[in-house]
């Protein structure tokens, strides 16, 4: 199995997989320093389940004030799950682009998988992802 991250769940590609978003929950300025200016830390991915990422990444914060809440994902807009991995990682890309080279947004990559934005900044990202993986899947489906 590919691993894409230190903290990479392992599951197959073969399986139906959902966007999210992670919101951390906590003064930003506080975990990050300066250049907050109304921007929160996101952090973008794909899972089978981001219920489960979520847990997974609370988990391995000591306790304290910040914890990662659930800020999207392709089941609470009630939409179905990307067939497999190679459609969701499309959406993933999609919104990592974005947030990489929004205006206003370039220079604020945490690294990883990770980002500074504001909520309209993080909301055009999920859209850019949920259009790109929605693309993928209607190409894949017509072959």
């Amino acid at each position: 199995t590919l691993r894409r991250s230190s903290y990479e769940d392992g599951a197959p590609k073969n399986t139906a997989k959902e966007l999210y978003i992670l919101k951390l929950e906590g003064d930003a300025v506080a975990y990050v320093g300066s250049g907050v200016a109304g921007k929160s830390i996101y952090k973008v991915g794909l899972s089978m389940s981001p219920q489960y990422r979520l847990n997974a990444l609370n988990s391995a914060l000591p306790k304290g004030n910040f914890s990662w809440v659930i800020y999207k994902t392709t089941a609470g807009d009630n939409h179905d799950s990307y067939p497999n991995f190679n459609i969701a990682e499309i959406g993933e890309m999609a919104m990592k682009k974005y947030l990489g080279v929004s205006p206003g947004n370039v220079g604020n990559h945490l690294n990883g998988e990770f980002y500074m934005a504001t909520d309209d900044m993080i909301n055009e990202a999920w859209k850019a992802g949920r259009s790109a993986a929605l693309a993928a899947r209607e190409d894949e489906k017509n072959g």
